[in-house]
């Protein structure tokens, strides 16, 4: 399972987007982590970017701004891959976290306010909501709060939360028995994620059959909840997870992201 933002701080992001709370109360919070916190929220903010539609055109804007960071530096970063002529290639080296967390903060507002314009007030999306007034956050709060009990109690997906979370306890017993794992010719250590990488990464995910099982069985479940809510798949996620992570420790008295 992937560890999340908090739904609090995926407001705050949100927040900034709409020029609610300012890009240095973001940076000052994120001096305060340390370098592993640090890469987290860079990855986290990546993927609300991405998921705020960005565009080429954004990247160009916001790259005659923000020079991109030092891909020469990094033996980990991440190819932003999507349907652009161009990739643009997040750093995710200890030095380069400050500039990569600036350079993704731009491109989220960019692509953010651009989204914002045409969605404002949508009643299936909190993220295009008011949030400069304190009653529309409790509001989504409560909501979100009240979507997690309400999917936790309905008898009608018990059995697909209990086995995803019988999964999830399968691969953390095996996760100490060592494996052959599946090799290519080539070799898969680049900068940054080659074709090869990508394709080595779904061979493992394929390989691995209770992580292949878990993933198709919780996108089936988010896909059922976000048809049986009228909720954008990106909002259901969260209320799935923590409804798993009830499960897992109701199940096996531990929490799953341990």
């Amino acid at each position: 399972m992937i560890e999340r933002l908090s739904l609090s701080d995926e407001i705050t992001f949100n927040q900034f987007g709409q020029g609610v709370v300012s890009e240095l109360a973001l940076l000052e919070r994120f001096s305060q982590f340390n370098e592993e916190q640090k890469r987290m929220r860079v990855l986290s903010l990546f993927t609300l970017a991405r998921q705020s539609k960005l565009n080429e055109e954004d990247i160009k804007q916001v790259l005659t701004d923000v020079p991109p960071t030092k891909p020469d530096q990094s033996p980990f970063s991440i190819l932003y891959t999507s349907r652009l002529n161009k990739g643009l290639r997040i750093n995710l080296a200890e030095t380069e976290l400050d500039n990569s967390f600036v350079l993704l903060l731009r491109l989220f507002k960019t692509a953010y306010q651009r989204c914002y314009e045409r969605e404002k007030g949508s009643i299936a999306n909190w993220w295009y909501w008011d949030l400069s007034k304190p009653e529309t956050v409790q509001r989504i709060v409560s909501r979100h709060n009240e979507l997690v009990e309400e999917v936790y109690n309905d008898p009608g997906f018990k059995s697909e939360f209990s086995c995803i979370a019988k999964l999830w306890n399968k691969r953390k017993e095996n996760r100490g028995i060592p494996q052959q794992e599946p090799t290519l010719d080539s070799p898969t250590r680049f900068n940054f994620l080659s074709y090869d990488e990508i394709v080595y990464s779904s061979m493992i995910a394929c390989w691995d059959k209770t992580l292949h099982s878990i993933m198709a069985l919780e996108n089936a479940l988010k896909n059922a909840l976000s048809k049986r809510y009228s909720l954008p798949v990106e909002l259901i996620e969260r209320v799935t997870d923590n409804v798993i992570e009830r499960y897992y420790r109701e199940m096996y008295n531990s929490g799953l992201i341990e």
